[in-house]
């Protein structure tokens, strides 16, 4: 396929790379990772009471914020969360102008953190009446998120907003439209104007105004519920299962791909870190554990200075027949990938790439990469391994694409991506093409890259939306049948479908507030996505793949791809 000639000219907070989301580890991991989660301890006997307070907000001289007192925990609820909350922030916004509207009726309601099915803090409505005041800050800690009722201008709009460890969430309403904006980002506090907002005109192959957009709820061929926060997902196609780990818990959830059911929960010795690795022909599932318990007020809790991390951390193997764990690789990995052809593992610990033989977990080298990494996929026609990197500081600083020799276990070559400020989601390769994508945030546009596996040469780029869209990072997949790349985003209300030609959307489905991961099973060209949780239980959403959906013909909303927030 050529792609000569098909050149387009060109953030995820430039504070972090790729943060499909983050587990806190400590002592074990980087300050990027221990930034991006609280671990809660609380009391069996909370109880709880809601209280309501009501606020008419009055706007004074260049007032830009407004601040509400914090609440107060009501009865014997506790919770001590190492990593709280940076800040809640709620702007109002119009459509035409960008500029905060007066006369906004606002309910918003905490939902508060939990702990062992308990709250961990009391839970309240606030009602208020906006007055031009830019963004208004409400009480943060022990809370997961808001919900927010607005009435304005005789209409009603709902939305929800997740809190995030450590970042401020910035969550914008514009009316009369309805659209909404989700993000959370390491700063003081959300920007002043708007330029942080909206701008910057992209083109796209694709543009509807006034179309009917295709959502999630009529799209979906399955919404299976998962109890507790579903995370990473695993398919293992020739068996027909597909395992789901969860973010703050120490399990597996196994599930039937073609009945939709639930088949087993497995229980892991640790919390699970990122990504599963299969490998089908053996039928052996492995997944990283990071070596401490992910919930409070048990035994080596991550909450704990003294959990015993290094003799329990590794990869856990399991049996996809009988979903029984057998063994565990002792070698610390915190992303992994298998190469079904020479059958070795490969492993990332932040500036080292290992290989692994499963058979013998035996480390057969240990690269350095020179930086932290960021992505890292496998050719396994070409038995090429590549691996994207960043010197991190406040932005992906030298970002370069590294190629590495599968026979060898050297670096070969290395390709420059020194014009990104953040590389927020995966690597995707294309065996027969012979192609590497890279997504992430240039100054002012989210940009596809296309790189050519062999010469490293940039074959094209493509502007998707502003940077904007791109903040808060995600996940990608490529469907090697329909030429197509799905990109799902952690903090958008959006996936796009992506054509590989073109580096264009073809599709966009709406909906949610945002997705932790994105898989695609070759042999029912099924997509699944494990979006962002409402409440104690999340899902794993199954959508057709592109080239067996009724509808392809596609509408991408490009007032959405310009919206999004970056750092001020």
């Amino acid at each position: 396929m050529s792609r000569l000639g098909k050149h387009y000219s060109m953030k995820r907070q430039a504070a972090i790379t790729r943060l499909v989301i983050s587990v806190v580890v400590i002592l074990i991991v980087s300050m990027s990772v221990l930034s991006a989660l609280a671990i809660f301890s609380l009391p069996n006997n909370g109880t709880v009471a809601v209280s309501k307070s009501t606020v008419v907000i009055s706007s004074s001289g260049s007032t830009n914020s407004l601040k509400f007192t914090n609440q107060s925990v009501v009865g014997e609820t506790s919770c001590v969360i190492s990593g709280q909350p940076g800040g809640m922030f709620l702007g109002i916004f119009s459509d035409s102008d960008l500029k905060p509207v007066e006369g906004a009726q606002v309910t918003a309601t905490n939902i508060p953190a939990y702990c062992d099915n308990s709250p961990a803090t009391s839970k309240m409505t606030t009602n208020f009446t906006t007055a031009g005041i830019v963004w208004i800050e409400l009480p943060s800690e022990n809370n997961a998120g808001y919900s927010f009722s607005v009435r304005y201008s005789n209409n009603n709009f709902n939305f929800n907003a997740s809190l995030s460890p450590v970042s401020i969430t910035c969550a914008a309403l514009f009316v009369p439209s309805g659209r909404t904006s989700v993000v959370s980002q390491f700063a003081d506090i959300c920007p002043f104007n708007q330029i942080g907002l909206v701008t910057s005109t992209v083109s796209s192959t694709t543009t509807a105004n006034n179309a009917s957009f295709s959502t999630f709820q009529s799209d979906a061929l399955a919404n299976i519920t998962i109890p507790g926060f579903p995370g990473d997902i695993g398919i293992d196609a020739n068996a027909g299962k597909i395992y789901v780990s969860d973010l703050f818990a120490n399990k597996l959830t196994v599930l039937n791909s073609s009945s939709n059911t639930i088949l087993d929960s497995i229980a892991l010795p640790t919390t699970s870190f990122s990504e599963i690795a299969i490998d089908q022909q053996r039928d052996i599932v492995y997944v990283p554990v990071i070596g401490c318990t992910n919930l409070s007020n048990v035994s080596n809790s991550c909450s704990s200075v003294n959990a015993s991390t290094a003799q329990l951390r590794g990869i856990v193997e399991i049996n996809g027949s009988t979903d029984k764990i057998f063994g565990k690789i002792p070698i610390f990995t915190n992303q992994i990938a298998f190469n079904s052809v020479t059958g070795l593992l490969y492993g990332i610990t932040f500036s080292n790439l290992l290989i692994i033989d499963p058979r013998s977990s035996a480390l057969i080298a240990n690269i350095s990469l020179g930086a932290e990494h960021v992505g890292l996929a496998l050719d396994t026609l070409t038995n090429m391994v590549y691996v994207d990197t960043c010197q991190m500081s406040l932005a992906c600083g030298n970002a370069q694409l590294l190629m590495i020799n599968g026979t060898t276990h050297e670096i070969q070559s290395n390709v420059s991506l020194s014009f990104f400020d953040a590389i927020n989601f995966p690597l995707a390769v294309d065996s027969k093409t012979d192609t590497i994508y890279v997504l992430g945030e240039l100054p002012t546009n989210l940009t596809l890259y296309a790189i050519n596996g062999t010469s490293g040469q940039i074959e094209y780029s493509s502007k998707i939306g502003s940077s904007c869209s791109g903040a808060g990072g995600g996940s990608m997949v490529l469907d090697a049948q329909s030429q197509k790349l799905y990109a799902a985003f952690a903090r958008q209300s959006f996936f796009l479908m992506i054509d590989t030609a073109t580096g264009q959307p073809v599709k966009m489905i709406t909906g949610g507030n945002g997705d932790q991961d994105v898989a695609f099973n070759p042999l029912s060209n099924l997509i699944y996505l494990t979006p962002e949780p409402q409440g104690n239980n999340g899902s794993l959403i199954a959508l057709p793949g592109f080239s067996i959906m009724k509808n392809t013909t596609g509408v991408v909303n490009n007032q959405l791809l310009q919206t999004g927030m970056c750092l001020p």
